[in-house]
C-alpha cells in the first residue's frame, strides 16, 4: 500500500468530517481586544544593577502615535534620522563628537517593522556608555539633539536620505517570498486588507520637513519617555 492509497478508515474519517462540517454552527467573530493605553504624563526612570555587565548601558523608550495617525510616517522617518546608521544625529553626537558612548542602536518596533503589530508601540534606543560618565550626561546630549530639531528642523538632505533609507529597507524586507508573505499576512490580520502592500510607501514618501519637526516637538518630550540605566554590579575577587 502506498502513501496515496486511500483506506476504508480514511474514507470513514472523511465522511465524519463532512458530516460535522454540515452541522457546524456559524458564530460571529469576537470583538477585537482594546489595546489602547492611557497617555504617559510623567517621565519614568529605572536604575538597575547587573552583576554580569562589564560596562554601563542606557535605554530609552518614547511612545509613538498610532499607525493610522498622520504623525506616524513622520515619526518613522525621524527614527531613522536620529539613530539608524553612523550618520544619524544621536550616533554622531554621542559616539563621534562627545565620545560618551561606544555604540548606539534602536528603532521602531525593534524586532519587527512598522506594519506587523497592532496596539501601542515605542521608539527604543540603546547605547553602551563609557565608565566615568552618567546616564544624565547621555540624556542631556540626546535632548540637545531633539531641541535642535524642534527649533531648527531637519535639512532637506536628511529628509531625502531618510526616505531613501526607508524605501530601501522596505524593499529589502519584501524581496524574498518569506518577507512578502509575512507582510501580507500582517496586513490581512491587523488591517483586513493585504492589498495595502501596494500603497504602504506613499504616506512616507509624502512626509515634509515641517511634519518631522512638529512630530519631534509633540512626541520626543521627557514626559513621554521611560529611561533605564543599567550599571555593572559589584563582583568578588574571582570576578563572579
Amino acid at each position: 500500500m502506498t502513501a496515496w492509497t486511500r483506506t476504508s478508515k480514511d474514507a470513514v474519517g472523511s465522511s465524519r468530517t463532512r458530516r460535522l462540517g454540515r452541522n457546524a454552527i456559524a458564530r460571529a467573530m469576537p470583538a477585537r481586544a482594546d489595546l489602547t493605553e492611557p497617555p504617559q504624563t510623567k517621565e519614568k526612570r529605572v536604575s538597575q544593577t547587573d552583576k554580569l555587565a562589564n560596562l554601563p548601558a542606557l535605554a530609552t523608550g518614547y511612545h509613538l502615535p498610532p499607525q493610522n495617525s498622520p504623525d506616524f510616517p513622520a515619526m518613522a522617518l525621524l527614527v531613522r534620522i536620529l539613530q539608524v546608521g553612523e550618520s544619524s544625529r544621536w550616533y554622531q553626537r554621542l559616539v563621534k563628537e562627545k565620545e560618551l558612548t561606544l555604540d548606539l542602536s534602536g528603532g521602531l518596533n525593534y524586532f519587527g517593522n512598522e506594519f506587523d503589530y497592532t496596539g501601542p508601540m515605542i521608539m527604543t534606543t540603546r547605547t553602551t556608555y563609557k565608565p566615568g560618565h552618567t546616564a544624565d550626561e547621555i540624556i542631556k546630549e540626546m535632548d540637545a539633539v531633539i531641541a535642535d530639531i524642534t527649533s531648527k528642523g531637519i535639512t532637506d538632505k536628511e529628509l531625502a536620505d531618510a526616505k531613501v533609507s526607508y524605501r530601501s529597507n522596505f524593499y529589502d524586507q519584501i524581496e524574498g517570498s518569506m518577507g512578502k508573505a509575512h507582510l501580507l499576512s500582517a496586513l490581512a490580520i491587523f488591517r483586513d486588507d493585504p492589498q495595502q502592500i501596494n500603497s504602504l510607501l506613499t504616506p512616507f514618501e509624502n512626509v515634509t520637513a515641517a511634519q518631522v519637526k512638529a512630530a519631534a516637538a509633540k512626541y520626543l518630550v521627557a514626559t513621554n519617555r521611560t529611561v533605564i540605566d543599567r550599571v555593572p554590579g559589584n563582583t568578588d575577587k574571582r570576578g563572579l
